[in-house]
């Protein structure tokens, strides 16, 4: 049995679960939106059983289940309670808690990839460091709320810069809302732009760019062709549909590195974004725990979806 775990918007999970229905996969999709509302989770402490119910399927015993897919989980939503805030904060805390809780007690599933792992090396920081520890050329980076800091750095890279987002939107709460990287002018640089730390970066001249997922020991690589429109040249996610995509290989050296990152961070699954310099230099950009790849598939034949199944059903 293969516990999906996500919510009701990952158009990700049902392109699977169209191939698992395919193989007769058993699973079971949770939406933990939907706890406690519309799931009952019922865990005996004193004999380590239990189950989940959700609503209109057959309940699933804990110890049925082989492996877990963490794709995209969120907060609870609380149809109707009639709670005031307080209240609502109070459920949706413990809802969250009891479910980190659960996750450790299937620790022993396979995991595609555990929470814990996922939450550590999403962060865009530590990823920098990590990345250059594998070998990985990284691009010169500030992090700063003093703008006196990143007019200094903006002034030593003559205004060749991009500032981002440091979190990771993908965690926890989903937001309605992405920021995209972009370029910054000097006269953009205020105290008032300083309300947050600002990442910054030296932009990197790019020949394309490169999606490659790494699921178990398999990579796919993708070639995303972003300086062909003006609009895609700094943030391909801004236009991702005009775009060229082309399936492509890596180097073997450049293999051993995202299989090494991938494998040091504790994951069994990593969507890593990379620049190729017109010189032929890889600089990486972000490794992305649970990133999206469907479109990738989809767009290239790259036969993702089977080696994720590969890896969910190997009990």
């Amino acid at each position: 049995m293969i516990l999906i775990v996500t919510s009701k918007g990952d158009m990700t999970a049902d392109y699977a679960i169209l191939a698992m229905q395919d193989q007769r996969l058993a699973y079971l999709r949770f939406n933990t939106e939907d706890f406690p509302s519309k799931v009952k989770i019922r865990w005996p402490l004193s004999d380590g059983t239990g189950l989940i119910e959700v609503r209109g399927k057959e309940p699933v015993r804990l110890d049925e289940v082989d492996a877990v897919w963490y794709r995209r989980p969120v907060l609870a939503r609380l149809y109707r309670s009639g709670l005031s805030h307080k209240p609502r904060v109070f459920v949706r805390e413990e809802a969250w808690q009891t479910l980190q809780s659960l996750w450790g007690y299937l620790d022993t599933c396979v995991w595609m990839s555990r929470p814990r792992s996922i939450a550590a090396s999403s962060h865009k920081l530590h990823q920098l460091k990590m990345a250059r520890e594998c070998g990985f050329t990284v691009p010169e980076s500030i992090v700063s709320n003093d703008v006196r800091d990143l007019l200094d750095f903006f002034d030593r890279h003559s205004g060749k810069v991009v500032i981002k987002s440091i979190q990771n939107q993908t965690q926890r709460v989903m937001t309605d809302y992405a920021l995209f990287t972009v370029r910054v002018t000097r006269d953009e640089l205020t105290e008032e732009a300083c309300i947050a730390p600002i990442l910054m970066q030296e932009e990197v001249s790019k020949a394309r760019e490169l999606r490659v997922t790494v699921v178990g020991d398999q990579v796919f690589s993708c070639a995303l062709y972003s300086q062909d429109h003006e609009e895609t040249a700094v943030d391909w996610r801004r236009a991702i549909s005009q775009v060229r995509h082309e399936a492509t290989r890596v180097s073997a050296d450049l293999e051993r590195k995202l299989l090494n990152m991938t494998h040091d961070c504790g994951l069994t699954f990593g969507a890593f974004d990379l620049i190729e310099t017109p010189s032929g230099d890889i600089v990486f950009v972000e490794l992305n725990p649970n990133g999206q790849w469907a479109w990738i598939e989809q767009m290239t034949q790259l036969p993702i979806r089977e080696a994720i199944l590969d890896v969910l059903a190997a009990r």
